[in-house]
């Protein structure tokens, strides 16, 4: 070895000592950069859970709240609601007294609470910013948002102080769904026990459940659609198989192969007080007309075909028609409020704009060989709710269920062009209803009987205001975002 090479190496005795030195504050900064970054990532992620947790509790105990339909904040008194976002208590009281302290009760389960200084929770519900989510509209939604400062932790042999601010927050909201159904086809067997036709439009916003079991029980044909709208979109359910040509439509496509449904009113009391047994109403005729024996008539073959042909109309009395009821001749008549039992015959209004009735319902009884149905024609106008009180809460039209083959098999019959704005569930199980020839109906609840004809006219239903049919309204909690 030269005494130059000798002298190099000397003189670079401790240098990777030094660069070895000097690197660990930076190995230390990348290697704490490092761990804080996924500490930061692993508490965002826990504030996420504690959001999402929050919100989607507080959502469920307000839906469980909710007793009217679309459920927000001017329905219910238990649906806690704030523009601005309020902060939990460090303690929330248990059990919880609204979704408010729900959401807070919550997000402390899952770790946090403002009881640590390092952590807020805050709630927000109906804040005016509706929440954007595919094919849900909440009507009622709530929003936490949870937060912790993040000290250093390796970082912390550099320096003192905080990393930064981890966050998150989740929505939940109240979908106002429908669950039961509003058009009720029973008829075992039939085939096209459903039948729309003719461009008819039947837009029920609930379930459509058809009994048949025959391959074609249900038919669209000639641009005729059947089409159920709600958020989630509401089935159509089969017990045999459908059909549709001719640019005929069903949405959603049916559910075929299902298990038929009962009778959603097979329990319905009997109303008329000559009813003797089980099925009779609770309470000894409750409605205006309803009294009176079988062999007993308020009115026989009642016929309208002169009198006022504007207003002020004609007004009929409730009580026991034997015979049916007839309107004609341009003639309207107001249908003052309670039952009208018709005991033999139908109902018939072939004429007039002004046939209204509130609070009315038309039970159709007598035999096999005598009971009649609802008929408007001839372009007659006519409007008609059922009593939101009672018994048969929300039911229109009633037919005898004891009567389970009746010779006028067309139980509801509205043809020519007709408008009716009818308020009611219209209940015919061993009938049939047709619908047709321009007509436009327009429903606040439910059609059960044995067999529906739509040909032509557009037709809305919509779900039974007054909980008659079970399950026809309900409230959900859905997650709708979170980030």
């Amino acid at each position: 070895m030269s005494f130059s090479t000798a002298r190099i190496r000397a003189r670079s005795k401790g240098q990777a000592i030094l660069l070895v030195t000097l690197s660990i504050p930076v190995m230390l900064g990348l290697l704490g950069l490092v761990v804080d970054v996924g500490w930061m990532y692993w508490r965002k992620e826990a504030c996420l859970t504690a959001a999402q947790a929050g919100a989607f509790a507080a959502a469920m105990t307000a839906s469980k709240s909710t007793t009217s339909y679309p459920a927000t904040c001017n329905t219910s008194s238990a649906l806690w609601c704030s523009a601005t976002a309020v902060s939990c208590d460090a303690n929330p009281t248990k059990p919880p007294v609204n979704n408010f302290q729900t959401a807070c009760l919550y997000a402390r389960a899952n770790g946090f609470s403002p009881a640590n200084s390092g952590q807020t929770v805050k709630v927000s519900a109906n804040n005016g910013s509706t929440p954007d989510a595919p094919n849900v509209s909440p009507s009622y939604y709530i929003t936490v948002t949870v937060a912790e400062k993040i000290p250093l932790t390796f970082l912390a042999t550099l320096g003192a102080g905080y990393f930064g601010v981890a966050s998150a927050n989740a929505t939940a909201g109240v979908v106002s769904t429908v669950t039961g159904g509003c058009v009720y086809v029973l008829d075992p067997s039939a085939k096209d026990a459903l039948n729309a036709s003719n461009n008819a439009q039947i837009q029920p916003n609930c379930g459509v459940y058809v009994n048949s079991t025959n391959s074609e029980a249900a038919l669209a044909v000639g641009s005729a659609s059947v089409t159920t709208s709600g958020t989630p979109q509401p089935p159509i359910q089969v017990v045999g198989g459908y059909a549709y040509n001719n640019a005929g439509s069903f949405h959603p496509t049916p559910e075929t192969g299902t298990t038929p449904v009962a009778d959603p009113l097979g329990n319905l009391d009997i109303p008329w007080t000559n009813c003797v047994g089980s099925g009779c109403a609770t309470t000894n005729c409750q409605y205006t007309g309803c009294s009176g024996s079988a062999t007993h008539c308020d009115y026989t073959n009642y016929s309208l075909t002169s009198g006022s042909w504007s207003a002020p109309y004609t007004h009929l009395t409730p009580g026991t028609y034997c015979g049916g009821i007839s309107i004609s001749n341009g003639n309207s008549a107001i249908f003052n409020s309670g039952m009208y039992v018709i005991n033999g015959g139908s109902v018939s209004i072939m004429s007039g704009s002004g046939n209204t009735g509130s609070n009315v319902v038309f039970y159709f009884t007598g035999t096999n060989a005598t009971m009649g149905g609802l008929s408007i024609a001839n372009g007659a106008m006519a409007t008609f709710t059922a009593p939101t009180t009672g018994d048969l809460a929300d039911v229109l039209v009633y037919g005898d269920r004891s009567l389970t083959n009746p010779t006028t098999q067309v139980g509801i019959n509205i043809q020519g062009g007709t408008t009716a704005n009818l308020t009611g569930i219209l209940y015919m199980p061993n009938s049939e209803v047709d619908f047709g020839n321009g007509t436009s109906i327009k429903t606040g609840s439910s059609v059960v009987v044995k067999r529906a004809v739509f040909n032509g006219g557009t037709y809305v239903f919509t779900p039974d205001p007054a909980g008659t049919l079970t399950g026809s309204g309900s409230a959900i909690p859905y997650l709708i975002g979170s980030h």
